[in-house]
């Protein structure tokens, strides 16, 4: 009855994947393994993209501080925390090269 109740509540994708299972429970473990395993990746790929992330010096400033603060947001809402050590230095090392004074200021000022 459970193993039927589940894989009703299933999209058609997923119950032709989980179809041919008899257990209740071998479905819930894998459905649970699965779920887990693409949140790893996605976390993953959220602190990929905040770590790749660079100044261009063309670009308009506002425009990247923006994509700067869109990446970190996406970082608390998935509740990925980076210790503010790393936080720092990263952002300090993507400032652009003419801003070479301020990165040095900045670097004396933190530590």
């Amino acid at each position: 009855v459970c193993c039927c109740i589940l894989l009703s509540a299933l999209s058609n994708d997923l119950f032709n994947v989980y179809c041919s299972y008899n257990e209740s429970n071998d479905i819930w473990e894998s459905l649970i393994l699965k779920y887990i395993v693409e949140d790893m990746v996605r976390q993953q790929f959220i602190i990929g993209n905040y770590h790749l992330w660079t100044m261009i010096e063309y670009k308009d400033i506002k425009v990247q501080i923006n994509e700067y603060h869109k990446l970190f947001n996406d970082l608390k809402a998935k509740n990925i925390t980076l210790p503010d050590e790393f936080v720092y230095e990263l952002l300090i090392k993507k400032l652009l090269e003419s801003w070479a004074n301020y990165k040095r200021q900045l670097k004396h000022k933190h530590k």
